[in-house]
């Protein structure tokens, strides 16, 4: 329902409305949950105990995690001889991988950019 008021400063009418739930007046209201509900239900999943798998990919990542920080001391320290490229010319193909990476990640990065600039769609068939 409105009530017109009128500005005490202006004069002018101000249509004051009240406000209502945003539903057709034949509706029912709709069952809300009350606000701490949706809170409990996000903090009972976040502070439940994990269970066994999630402990198992932890402890398999953890180690993978080990192995990688120790090759890459070994390769700090002890350099790339450990891949037995002692000579400039060998290094030709770990160059061209790395190039070649490069550019795989360019034309991905331009075949969806470029569209998406120019607000055309994505052409998922390519």
């Amino acid at each position: 329902m409105a009530t017109v008021d009128y500005d005490s400063v202006s004069k002018q009418p101000v249509v004051r409305r009240e406000a209502g739930p945003p539903m057709l007046p034949d509706q029912d209201p709709p069952n809300w949950e009350q606000p701490g509900s949706v809170v409990d239900k996000v903090a009972r999943m976040i502070f439940a105990p994990a269970p066994w798998w999630w402990w198992v990919g932890l402890l398999i990542s953890v180690s993978l995690l080990a192995v990688f920080i120790f090759t890459l001391g070994s390769i700090t320290f002890r350099g790339t001889g450990l891949w037995n490229i002692n000579i400039p010319t060998v290094w030709a193909m770990d160059i061209l991988n790395l190039v070649f990476w490069i550019g795989i990640g360019h034309a991905g990065t331009v075949h969806f950019g470029l569209p998406l600039a120019d607000a055309a769609e994505l052409a998922h068939g390519l």
